[in-house]
């Protein structure tokens, strides 16, 4: 979406690369009254693609009335700056790449320069009458929010306020999930719970939900998380997280066997025998797992354990418990879009989008008696990338090993990770 009507008389201030784009792409739909340049001396000009470039002090002291500067950098926080301090403010008389064209509307960095804007009303502005949409839950959100904003269809009615996922923690908007006033513009939100929420300084499901205005139409998504391929499965002790240990995920059976003084070659053994779980009992593990699913899913519009349950068996669907394969994350937004009545979108192309394969980081060993016990012996082989630390995926056998000697060396008071 363009913020600029066409016809808007415009001054773009930069001629490298953006500027060149932006005269070359749009320069049609605009008045470009000239360029301005700090390579430029003050006193020079020239000639660019048909334009005359000047040093900004030559033109900023006698601007025409109603032009618009359109700050072509992607670095435009002194040019802004500037612009400011001589009484221009944001949308009145400049705007920088974040508005000129954009699928959902962007706040960053935006306290420490609106003087003559409240964050509101600038949100408000860039919304155009589109009914404004954020998100609260985890990483997942980002992959249905690309799949929504790839549709016409919902782009004609909807934008999205950038929120961050609740685990983006370096995100520099991560400070807007605690500003009630900017939940309370939102007239959807897709809202999914995650078990992990209480590890991050955000605001908590009900504070949220509170924020929001009454007509808000919130879309609650499914968390899609699912043990069942995974029954060693646990959550790290707390020092072994403070101590930088590398593996994303603990291992019950490993740490039971290590606590018993079992070799490196006695547990690899025992893990990767076909007979360590018995089939009746990773068949029980696996109900109960549908079970937790269906009870977190019981208050959600937006469902996935029925299709977890009919396809479980024919090929892998999980990486971690916490990270769904795609064709798991493209069916949840398959169930989105119906929710919308969107029907303009090809989901084919997602299932070869690396944007949407979550096995980066924190996957977890597939037992070969869990294997045994799918009809397709679905993971059999299978290298996994267990941490952000590790460039290659590892075998089974270096799995176990790194898991141990990671173990091993906690238990020493060996920091695994440097900061």
């Amino acid at each position: 979406m363009l913020y600029l009507p066409k016809g808007q008389d415009i001054i773009i201030w930069g001629c490298g690369n953006v500027g060149t784009k932006i005269i070359k792409n749009y320069g049609q739909y605009y008045n470009i009254y000239c360029l301005i340049d700090r390579k430029m001396s003050v006193g020079e000009k020239e000639e660019y693609l048909g334009y005359t470039v000047y040093n900004p002090d030559d033109i900023l002291n006698k601007l025409p009335s109603g032009i618009i500067i359109v700050i072509a950098m992607y670095q435009w926080h002194d040019a802004a700056k500037k612009l400011e301090d001589i009484g221009l403010h944001l949308l009145e008389s400049y705007i920088t790449l974040l508005q000129f064209e954009y699928t959902r509307i962007n706040v960053e960095y935006l306290p420490t320069l609106l003087k003559g804007i409240t964050i509101t009303s600038y949100i408000k502005k860039l919304a155009k009458g589109k009914m404004l949409v954020g998100i609260y839950g985890f990483c997942h959100m980002y992959r249905y929010r690309k799949v929504l904003e790839d549709s016409k269809q919902f782009l004609s009615e909807y934008i999205f306020i950038d929120f961050p996922a609740l685990n983006d923690v370096s995100s520099v908007n991560h400070k807007l999930l605690k500003q009630q006033e900017i939940w309370e513009l939102c007239d959807v939100v897709l809202y999914s719970k995650n078990p992990f929420i209480e590890e991050y300084n955000v605001p908590k499901p009900k504070e949220v939900l509170n924020f929001l205005k009454s007509n808000c139409q919130v879309i609650t998504i499914t968390s899609a998380t699912f043990k069942g391929y995974f029954p060693q499965h646990k959550v790290l002790d707390k020092d072994m997280k403070e101590n930088g240990m590398r593996i994303g995920w603990g291992d019950k059976n490993i740490d039971r066997m290590l606590k018993e003084g079992k070799s490196l070659e006695e547990i690899t053994n025992s893990i990767l025998s076909v007979d360590f779980i018995k089939r009746d009992k990773v068949e029980i593990f696996l109900q109960h797992s549908f079970m937790i699913l269906q009870e977190d899913e019981k208050h959600c519009d937006i469902k996935i354990a029925d299709y977890i349950r009919e396809n479980y068996k024919n090929e892998l669907l999980y990486y971690s418990w916490s990270h769904p394969a795609t064709k798991v994350l493209v069916e949840i937004v398959k169930r989105i879009c119906k929710k919308f009545n969107i029907t303009d979108i090809d989901f084919e192309k997602y299932y070869d989008d690396d944007f949407f394969r979550m096995d980066y980081s924190g996957e977890e060993l597939v037992y070969p008696s869990v294997c045994r016990a799918l009809d397709k012996g679905v993971a059999v082989g299978r290298k996994i990338r267990p941490g952000d630390f590790y460039k290659d995926k590892l075998s089974s056998e270096e799995y176990i090993k790194e898991y141990i000697d990671c173990y091993q060396r906690k238990k020493e008071g060996v920091v695994l990770i440097e900061n």
